[in-house]
């Protein structure tokens, strides 16, 4: 079933649903969603278990859209890997428009894609927003839900966008894609490690240092990176900085000892995150097996 690629499979996926949301196509919209069909931001949740609620957020959905002068719906898909052949997590970029003006800002999106019945349809969708910063999101009266560690301020929220970036930027890495991890880097990256600092200027450097990245990821058999993130701060609306703690696994083995990472991300001339700074205490180039067991 993995002929093809998780990435086109979500793209091509997406666009149709898209297009369904633009032109107000209720039952063509629906029909790409499974029940039950879980629907996040970063502070509540909602639950769609029939096709008439479903029905009834996905309209409520539209003619919020139509209401807040949205004329035009872009997204795409920035990574995405298999799960298991019958399941694809990816990130994708949300942008809207009213006219040539951002109706929001871009935010990114987590969505799970499952087969089933001879479908891929999906299953769960985790937006990095508030639900009253994007209120014409899909809602049935008394069904939203806040999540029981939804931020309580405004830098736990910042946090919270931190971490998704983060998932994203690890599984852009983990796609073996260089597109894809291109897309969670901005030019000129700057990054320092053990050996000092490099900044890669041009798309030919970086690709030669994801080549290196994969070859690493080869010899050591990387299965699964996590970043957890410890804190952030913003510099306006354009910058975010933050400190994580990251483990390197080759299933459930430490490729090396848990460490520490200064990651900066900004809003760059797309007006979408990317990272732009990464300073390691070590880094793909210092893996090293001693001292990895725990």
């Amino acid at each position: 079933m993995q002929h093809t690629s998780a990435i086109k499979l979500y793209q091509n996926h997406l666009d149709p649903l898209s297009r369904a949301i633009m032109d107000g196509d209720v039952t063509r919209f629906m029909a790409g969603l499974h029940l039950p069909h879980i629907l996040r931001t970063v502070d509540s949740q909602i639950s769609f278990e029939t096709d008439d609620d479903l029905r009834q957020g996905v309209t409520y959905y539209m003619e919020s859209l139509q209401a807040a002068g949205v004329t035009r719906l872009e997204r795409r898909c920035k990574s995405a890997v298999y799960k298991s052949e019958t399941q694809i997590e990816g990130y994708n970029s949300v942008r809207a428009y009213s006219g040539e003006a951002p109706a929001i800002l871009p935010f990114l999106a987590r969505m799970v894609l499952e087969f089933r019945d001879g479908e891929w349809r999906i299953s769960e969708t985790d937006m990095a927003v508030l639900r009253d910063k994007w209120d014409v999101l899909p809602q049935v009266g008394g069904k939203v839900e806040p999540l029981p560690n939804a931020p309580s301020s405004e830098s736990e929220f910042n946090l919270a966008c931190f971490q998704v970036l983060l998932n994203w930027l690890s599984q852009a890495a983990l796609c073996n894609d260089f597109d894809a991890w291109s897309r969670a880097c901005a030019l000129p990256l700057t990054v320092t490690g053990r050996t000092g600092q490099t900044v890669f200027e041009t798309e030919e450097a970086l690709r030669n240092e994801f080549q290196y990245y994969m070859s690493a990821f080869d010899v050591h058999n990387v299965t699964d990176i996590i970043r957890r993130p410890l804190d952030v701060h913003m510099v306006g609306e354009t910058r975010m900085t933050g400190t994580c703690r990251t483990y390197v696994l080759s299933h459930a083995n430490l490729v090396v000892q848990p460490y520490d990472s200064e990651i900066t991300f900004e809003r760059v001339s797309n007006g979408f995150w990317q990272m732009v700074k990464m300073d390691n205490i070590i880094g793909h180039r210092d893996w090293t097996t001693e001292g990895a067991e725990s």
